[in-house]
């Protein structure tokens, strides 16, 4: 019994780090599904996952675990969930609306914004916002890519704007960049991705300077595997006060934090699983905040 009682308070303090009063704490979670579109597959070979031949459970709520939803209701802390890869009413998502799919087994008093970034198998793919507090502004943001010799897929940032109360407001932008690779002079980079950051800059300059802003999601670039277009990511975004918190590989979380308004307690990444089959290529990863 001591053993545990040692375990779950261990798995509590991952989902929930330090026991401290949470009324001015919140999470912002960057979420890529990949298999999202068919992360109710009940199937234990991936492959039928991504060709759509395997039955579908009725609701999210069968596929995602119970320390999933632990994870991220957190009980007494605002959530905000960025979901990259998302399909409304495709034929591989069973005709479903997977971020209201997500919205419904977390309701009630959960509310979600889908994105579409292009027509897909009869429905939608794109990114959305599930988020448990409500949203004042949400818009998607159109990533423009000049050059069409990298054939990108088009690509968005969804964004929302959340009021906290007591002055307290803030902007996310759930990122999403392409992942194909072109050669550019002499090297095999994913322009396309930078291509379409640079898009993005336009949009972030036009938010307002004094909200604190959290820039996650899927930037298919990362320090290992394009060094040279990841350093100039950061930079540009540094130069906007921008700074890194949170990586895992292609997922990134940066945080403007105009006069101090924000503190960051901790990050923490993790892949869920569903009947031995991973629900997607990328770790999830939870940011906990607090208004300082």
């Amino acid at each position: 019994m001591a053993r545990l009682s040692i375990a779950l308070l261990t798995i509590a303090s991952l989902f929930f780090g330090p026991s401290r009063s949470k009324a001015q704490e919140f999470n912002v979670f960057t979420m890529n599904l990949w298999r999202g579109q068919s992360v109710s597959c009940l199937s234990a070979n991936p492959t039928d996952c991504e060709h759509g031949s395997a039955p579908r459970v009725g609701s999210l709520a069968g596929a995602l675990t119970t320390a999933d939803f632990v994870a991220i209701k957190d009980f007494g802390r605002e959530s905000i969930l960025s979901l990259q890869e998302v399909d409304k009413h495709t034929s591989r998502a069973g005709g479903i609306d997977v971020a209201w799919e997500i919205d419904d087994a977390l309701s009630p008093g959960w509310a979600n914004y889908f994105g579409s970034a292009m027509p897909y198998q009869g429905g939608q793919y794109g990114s959305a916002a599930v988020m448990s507090v409500a949203a004042s502004q949400s818009a998607t943001w159109q990533l423009d890519n000049p050059d069409p010799s990298t054939e990108s897929e088009p690509r968005i940032a969804v964004t929302t704007r959340h009021d906290f109360g007591s002055g307290k407001e803030l902007w996310v932008v759930n990122l999403h960049l392409d992942h194909l690779r072109t050669h550019r002079w002499g090297a095999e980079r994913r322009w396309g991705a930078y291509y379409q950051f640079l898009s993005l800059l336009d949009w972030l300059d036009g938010l307002d300077p004094d909200t604190p802003t959290v820039l996650n999601g899927d930037f298919n670039l990362s320090q290992s595997a394009d060094p040279v277009l990841f350093s100039w990511v950061e930079s540009a975004l540094a130069s906007r006060g921008y700074s890194r918190v949170a990586t895992w590989n292609v997922d990134h979380v940066f945080v403007r934090n105009p006069g101090g308004q924000l503190s960051v307690l901790y990050t923490i990444d993790y892949n869920p699983y569903h009947q031995g089959v991973t629900l997607s290529d990328h770790r999830w990863i939870k940011t906990v905040f607090r208004w300082n």
